[in-house]
């Protein structure tokens, strides 16, 4: 775990998961959560990761989240992952390429919500609620577990589409649900990731990430129906995206419901 010396403030020390029991626990978690749904979740999970490719300590939490993640894209689960790569380490070696200054900000603002006083890689947060360092797949087992198994209040659909000569996406989107204090957020993502780091704490490795936030927005839901606009990513390839949207509560961070739907590049 890494903290910024400026909020730096007496912490736990968290033993790292070896590569045997992390692919038990991803497993477990797996099995676990398939079963659940069948049974009695109501609710969803938004797992927000605030990671950087400056950090040694994230790579595990990187994985963690691709295993989380495979809950949504192989067991049709309503589990939204979502990668936030921060900026406030990029002074030390490596610039991540992924990193924004929104992402640092939208980390800091959990700081105080969640009375943290505190910002750290990696951390995950569920469902704007429960933080936890983000390599801690006992910790995110439990809080999925949690997280699913409460009614969620709002539901949300969505429709994107985009024209050729156009460098812009749209998403439509309709709210259902209790909009009081509640705000949405709508995150363009990239499926997936990779690429080689050649200096700072994670130098000489390839790195890979699932659902990085290329694109974050929030409004205010004063009503039910609207849209949004993205600019569409350059140089997309063969990357796929995503539109992940979830309601908030904008005083606590609580997290009410979520949906996503893959984004179609004409």
């Amino acid at each position: 775990m890494r903290i910024p010396l400026f909020f730096a403030l007496p912490a736990l020390v968290f033993p790292l998961l070896l590569a045997a029991l992390f692919a038990s626990v991803s497993t477990s978690l797996a099995e676990t959560a398939e079963q659940k749904i069948t049974e009695e979740t109501t609710g969803v999970a938004v797992v927000e990761l605030f990671t950087s490719q400056g950090c040694s300590s994230c790579p595990p939490a990187d994985q963690l989240l691709t295993a989380l993640s495979s809950l949504n894209t192989e067991h049709q689960m309503p589990v939204y992952c979502l990668s936030f790569h921060v900026d406030y380490w990029n002074s030390l070696g490596w610039s991540d390429p992924y990193s924004s200054k929104q992402s640092s900000k939208r980390q800091h603002r959990y700081a105080t919500v969640l009375e943290t006083n505190r910002t750290y890689t990696p951390q995950m947060i569920v469902n704007g609620a429960e933080e936890f360092v983000g390599s801690n797949a006992e910790r995110a087992k439990a809080a999925l577990k949690s997280a699913l198994s409460k009614q969620a209040t709002a539901t949300i659909n969505l429709r994107t589409h985009s024209q050729s000569d156009e460098p812009q996406l749209t998403v439509e989107f309709a709210v259902t649900g209790d909009e009081e204090q509640e705000i949405l957020n709508i995150a363009l993502v990239q499926a997936a990731a990779q690429n080689e780091v050649p200096q700072g704490e994670n130098s000489g490795k390839t790195l890979s990430h699932v659902n990085v936030v290329r694109g974050f927005q929030t409004l205010d839901l004063d009503t039910q129906q609207g849209k949004a606009f993205f600019a569409l990513p350059v140089n997309t390839g063969s990357s796929e995206y995503l539109i992940i949207a979830y309601v908030q509560n904008r005083d606590t961070g609580q997290i009410t419901g979520a949906n996503s739907t893959a984004v179609d590049l004409q």
